[in-house]
């Protein structure tokens, strides 16, 4: 019996039984959704590259007791000044803190996911802005980067937000640069803040910053950092 005798008499099969040409419909309509879903994870988690540039050599430290085995994704404003001198390791070193706070424009105010950063940060990623420029070294307490998609719905455009001025916390920020869609560091950030490179609190007792840095090239991932 020929695919085409065969292909026929399923035809006929599936006309005169409503009720199986229906499952069988769904069972493919199901099976293929399934299957794009997915796709479409694993493509997003496994098979894109990250999207900054020499992505392998940019690291985020944590704080370890060997003592107790415990560890943490925050350091201390001390041990992150140390950290910062390890010149031989790093070829840019930042740190951020910050979550979801009030920002407030000439008209309106919202909640959005703001940080403050050092004039460093920016440096660890290598991305381009769509519009000005990223932080300067004299940038902290004055001046802010924020995404494309506030500064859209804020001001029409990444080119019109240049020079606008945001406040948040109580200090008013001039805005100097506009970063593209990709960029999205941390996770759900949309207004970036210059602070000093020197923490506030330097303490060794409080866990407050996080730190990302870009290793030189040739500087191993494994390596442990006192």
């Amino acid at each position: 019996m020929s695919w085409k005798t065969d292909f026929r008499y399923a035809v006929r099969s599936l006309r005169f039984s409503p009720g199986v040409t229906l499952v069988a419909v769904l069972t493919l309509a199901v099976g293929i959704a399934v299957t794009t879903a997915m796709f479409t994870v694993v493509d997003g988690v496994l098979l894109k590259p990250l999207r900054y540039p020499d992505a392998d050599r940019i690291v985020a430290l944590s704080t370890h007791w060997t003592d107790s085995g415990k560890t943490s994704p925050r350091t201390t404003g001390g041990d992150l000044e140390d950290e910062r001198t390890d010149t031989a390791s790093f070829e840019a070193f930042s740190y951020y803190s910050g979550a979801e706070v009030g920002v407030s424009l000439k008209n309106s105010a919202m909640f959005v996911g703001t940080y403050q950063v050092d004039p460093e940060f920016f440096r660890v990623f290598r991305v381009v802005p769509l519009a000005g420029r990223t932080f300067a070294a004299d940038d902290a307490g004055r001046a802010a980067v924020v995404g494309v998609r506030f500064a859209e719905q804020n001001f029409g455009s990444a080119r019109a937000a240049i020079g606008e001025v945001i406040r948040t916390n109580g200090v008013f920020y001039q805005i100097v640069g506009v970063m593209p869609a990709m960029f999205q560091f941390p996770k759900q950030a949309e207004v970036w803040v210059a602070a000093s490179p020197v923490p506030t609190n330097r303490a060794r007792t409080a866990f407050n910053y996080y730190t990302v840095g870009k290793l030189k090239a040739g500087v191993s991932t494994r390596r442990r950092f006192a």
